[in-house]
């Protein structure tokens, strides 16, 4: 949206895409392209553009590390339970960081913590949500995964600036909650 004309305007000409991201310095996006649903990053002006992902899979909802470095995701290949992956902002090999913590139908919906040591995630949110449904953490140098003890019933976990709380939904009724990280309790935001 331009505020100066009021009007709806194209961000890159010729480029078809949605997940838009910016990085935090606001000089890189990242976006997931359509109809393919692979991974990409280029400038804010739409040069640089540099394919993250390989052909053949669909790509959701990515993020930038706090430092701007690396990129997380979700998704996969058609037909299989989604998982969460970081890239490097330079491209190369795609690294698995989750391997179904949040249930048969996939992992979701990364969030970095502030120092980008970790990845919060859950549930995928297609559907009605899983019973066991939970944030979970992943500490990317150890590959440690662990679920986050009172986040039971939250998905969508966004992390919040300072790390003492992170954001979510929780069923029934697909409320905002905030959990506290410190006394690993959900407060409700909004029914």
């Amino acid at each position: 949206y331009d505020l100066r004309s009021g009007q709806l305007v194209p961000a890159f000409s010729g480029i078809s895409g949605i997940d838009l991201e910016s990085s935090r310095d606001g000089k890189w996006v990242a976006y997931v392209s359509v109809p393919d649903g692979s991974l990409w990053r280029s400038a804010a002006d739409g040069s640089q553009r540099l394919q993250l992902s390989p052909p053949g899979s669909a790509y959701s909802l990515p993020h930038w590390s706090p430092d701007g470095k690396q990129i997380a995701f979700f998704g996969g290949r058609a037909g299989n339970p989604s998982r969460v992956y970081v890239v490097s902002f330079d491209g190369g090999a795609l690294k698995q960081v989750t391997n179904g913590e949040s249930g048969k139908e996939g992992d979701a919906d990364p969030s970095w913590s502030p120092d980008g040591a970790s990845v919060a995630f859950g549930w995928t949110g297609f559907g009605s949500p899983p019973s066991d449904a939970s944030i979970h953490v992943v500490e990317l140098k150890t590959g440690h995964v662990s679920a986050l003890q009172g986040s039971e019933g939250m998905w969508s976990p966004r992390w919040s600036p300072d790390g003492r709380f992170i954001a979510g939904f929780s069923a029934p009724g697909w409320k905002v909650v905030l959990y506290d990280l410190q006394t690993q309790k959900q407060s409700e935001l909004s029914s």
